[in-house]
């Protein structure tokens, strides 16, 4: 079930908003109950807003600009982003708790360091419980918006914001309720995994001070690490949901405000390089103990490779005269090629822990929600226009 919770206590359970949501029941011991909170935040955020904007007639305006129903930005954010960010939880949270229990299952932790990764495990999970920092996490989400409904233009707003007519300065019911409880509301989702992902960056750190056993021969060209890259393809939904609220945003501007698409391209290019960073650069912690087993690993399997190298030319190529059919069975050959592909991988072993194609998949399913903007924007035409021209 998805909105079942693992009963391992994993550590990276919980993170802002999990202790009032389960202060309030919202969420229970062995249940995330997440279709309950996904309705509940779509209720909050966009819901509610609508009945709102339909009292003040501006759910269907004249003008398309200024109707809620078509605000691209509104709709991304909570019918898409917030549920997205909700429900990852029970997708990103096991996935990264698997990984880290991996440290320990596959040998990578020695047996002196099994107390140090019990402390970080201990650490990480009560960091991820802290009464203080979904408290810090409430009071900047609110402290943010306080801060930019200060500097906010009413005059450049969609309509259905404000009340009366479009030259008064007022907010509307729906702009009240839309900017001091929904949209605080998915800035506390946000800031929840934003520390989710610092908790996922510092064990990983705590991971990296220990004194791995490490394969510089591993065929993963990673030291047997490249499994923590298996990360990228948990936070999936995270980059769908950011990118689904900037195509949003972007949205409005280009259909309603006349933006030149360079700017959404910009918008992109920005969105893809926070994204990768963001989640790709937890793994980078790991450089430093790849680059050192790397070296040791060139210096002694090299000395192996070259000692067995020079028995082997003694054996078969300096009397290669007493070779006899019988030599095909020798299992001289075999051996020393499985040495030198494992000497291969030593010599092509990576100082990050990633794996490219992960990188890809992260990057295409953050700008999918793009695809819509991109359909708006560019004629049907053009766009078979081109695909014929890849196809034929």
């Amino acid at each position: 079930m998805i909105g079942k919770i693992l009963t391992r206590n994993d550590p990276f359970e919980g993170g802002p908003p999990h202790r009032v949501e389960r202060a309030v029941g919202l969420i229970k011991p062995d249940d995330l109950r997440i279709a309950n909170r996904v309705f509940l935040v779509v209720l909050i955020g966009w819901i509610i807003p609508a009945l709102l904007s339909a009292i003040d007639g501006r759910v269907f305006n004249g003008e398309r600009s200024g109707a809620f129903i078509f605000d691209f930005a509104i709709a991304a954010r909570f019918l898409i982003a917030a549920p997205l960010l909700i429900i990852a939880e029970a997708i990103t949270i096991p996935r990264l708790a698997d990984i880290a229990h991996h440290f320990l299952a596959s040998g990578l932790v020695a047996e002196h360091d099994r107390a140090r990764f019990d402390e970080a495990i201990s650490s990480i999970r009560k960091l991820s419980n802290s009464w203080l920092v979904e408290f810090i996490v409430i009071g900047l989400a609110f402290t943010v918006v306080a801060a930019e409904f200060r500097k906010m233009n009413l005059q450049v707003i969609p309509a259905w914001y404000k009340s009366g007519g479009d030259g008064q300065l007022g907010l509307s019911a729906a702009g009240w309720w839309s900017i001091f409880v929904s949209v605080p509301l998915l800035i506390i989702l946000f800031l929840g995994w934003m520390w989710r992902v610092f908790l996922w960056g510092r064990f990983l750190w705590m991971m990296s001070r220990l004194n791995l056993q490490l394969n510089p021969g591993h065929p993963d060209l990673a030291g047997g690490l490249k499994f923590t890259s298996y990360s990228l393809r948990a936070f999936y939904p995270i980059g769908f949901a950011l990118g689904a609220v900037v195509a949003g945003v972007s949205a409005n501007r280009i259909v309603y405000q006349g933006v030149s698409t360079g700017i959404f391209k910009k918008a992109i290019i920005a969105l893809v390089i926070f994204v990768v960073v963001l989640f790709s650069g937890p793994l980078l912690v790991f450089t430093r103990n790849l680059i050192v087993e790397k070296r040791r690993g060139v210096l002694a399997y090299g000395a192996l490779a070259l000692g067995l190298g020079r028995q082997f030319e003694h054996k078969w190529i300096e009397h290669a005269w007493k070779v006899e059919e019988s030599a095909l069975e020798a299992a001289d050959f075999s051996s020393t090629a499985d040495l030198y592909g494992v000497v291969s991988n030593v010599y092509r072993m990576w100082a990050i822990p990633i794996d490219i194609r992960d990188v890809s998949m992260l990057i295409i399913v953050t700008v999918l929600p793009f695809l819509p903007i991109i359909l708006l924007v560019i004629p049907t035409a053009v766009i078979w226009e081109n695909l014929t021209k890849l196809l034929f």
